[in-house]
């Protein structure tokens, strides 16, 4: 009797607290309502770099900004990543954009962006030794010359078939191995 009477206690309890939990959630929704996008404010010099490079590849590539090398790597959490300082620099360097197809999300191109405010990035090699990672870097002069496409093919040839116009012809490119 004292077992049915307990059960039924913590039956009660139970129902009363699920039932308080819906009140809360339900009045909380109400005040909270959807979240707000965030602002992000990109620099003047980096929204022209996005546009004009987002306007020379057609619809088979992907474009991601500000990749860390730690992402663009996948490197795990092995023990040698675990230095404090290796982690740090992985997450820290960041390439303006990297050019993937859409099909399978093959490395096209890695780019990037140098404003005139700013020095040259240190190579991925420095950080992960012996890697060899080709990067075009683009300073904003060459920006406003018009010189990225023929960047982009100087260091990366194979993605003439994904632009989406004509290349003029191929200046001097800046390329860090």
């Amino acid at each position: 009797m004292t077992t049915t009477a307990v059960l039924i206690a913590l039956f009660v309890l139970l129902v009363g607290l699920a039932i308080a939990i819906f009140f809360v959630r339900s009045s909380n929704e109400k005040h909270l309502g959807s979240p707000a996008p965030r602002q992000v404010l990109v620099p003047a010099n980096e929204q022209l770099f996005m546009q004009q490079i987002g306007d020379r590849f057609n619809d088979r590539c992907w474009l991601f900004w500000n990749v860390t090398l730690l992402d663009l790597l996948r490197i795990g959490t092995g023990t040698s990543w675990h230095e404090y300082k290796k982690h740090n620099m992985l997450l820290e360097r960041r390439f303006s954009c990297v050019i993937c197809l859409r099909d399978d999300f093959s490395i096209q191109g890695i780019v990037d962006f140098v404003p005139d405010n700013r020095s040259v990035f240190d190579p991925p090699a420095r950080i992960v030794p012996g890697l060899s990672l080709k990067v075009v870097t683009v300073s904003e002069k060459e920006l406003d010359d018009g010189a990225l496409e023929s960047l982009l093919l100087a260091g990366f040839p194979h993605l003439e078939a994904l632009l989406s116009e004509a290349v003029p012809p191929l200046r001097s490119a800046n390329l860090n191995r």
